[in-house]
């Protein structure tokens, strides 16, 4: 968990319980948290047809786009299977414009340092030198 989600879980009312949604009446964990997300997204102010699921897309498409590598998203997730990560691994045009824009600087800096060994492991030419008076 990042610091900024524990933070938020302990701004709320059950920071001793290891749930996030816990009954106020019977102080345990719902089983059903549909109401419950529902409340927060509306306290939150977030559109209404928001579903956990949505956090979870946007989690797993964020983290990928910070550089953290697909197989560490993956457990952060808890998705065990390549094709479940896939569905909720969003790649758009913004993803298509950045990975071009990386290959091309890479690309760039490839022929630059291709350029360099040439220059670098290029033979010396031995310039001729006037004859001597024992070579004339």
């Amino acid at each position: 968990m990042t610091a900024r989600v524990k933070a938020t879980l302990a701004a709320g009312t059950h920071t001793d319980s290891p749930y996030v949604f816990v009954s106020d009446r019977t102080d345990t964990c719902f089983i059903d948290i549909r109401h419950m997300f529902a409340k927060a997204v509306k306290a939150a102010a977030l559109p209404e047809n928001l579903w956990v699921h949505d956090l979870r897309r946007s989690f797993v498409t964020n983290a990928r786009r910070r550089g953290i590598p697909e197989s560490v998203v993956m457990r952060m997730s808890g998705h065990r299977t390549r094709s479940v990560f896939d569905r909720y691994n969003v790649v758009d045009e913004q993803d298509l414009r950045a990975a071009a824009a990386l290959y091309e600087a890479g690309a760039a800096a490839d022929l630059g340092q291709e350029m360099l060994k040439v220059r670098v492991q290029a033979p010396e030419t031995k310039k001729p030198h006037p004859p001597t008076a024992g070579e004339a």
